[in-house]
């Protein structure tokens, strides 16, 4: 029984947890061309032992003005993510 055994399983199974997010912008251009750009990476650790969060992501947009009737853009975004998760089978 918890009487016996002196334990604290909230301290043995969880903890405090931090989180970390770090991103990088660049946006330029003209009156002809603009673009944008942004890398980032977010990880958060789970406040229960064997749990995570991480993410990576990439964006670029850009649109260029060809002539005044015709414009050009695109937009790309890539993302990965990975997550853990305690399995209590």
């Amino acid at each position: 029984t918890y009487a016996q055994t002196d334990t604290d399983w909230q301290d043995a199974v969880f903890r405090k947890a931090a989180i970390t997010q770090h991103s990088i912008n660049l946006t330029g251009g003209n009156d002809k061309s603009r673009f944008y750009s942004s890398v980032g990476y977010f990880k958060q650790e789970g406040i229960m032992l064997g749990t995570d969060y991480q993410r990576v992501n990439f964006r670029i947009n850009s649109e260029h003005n060809i002539s005044k009737r015709f414009n050009f853009g695109q937009n790309l975004y890539f993302a990965y993510d990975d997550q853990q998760q305690e399995n209590n089978a």
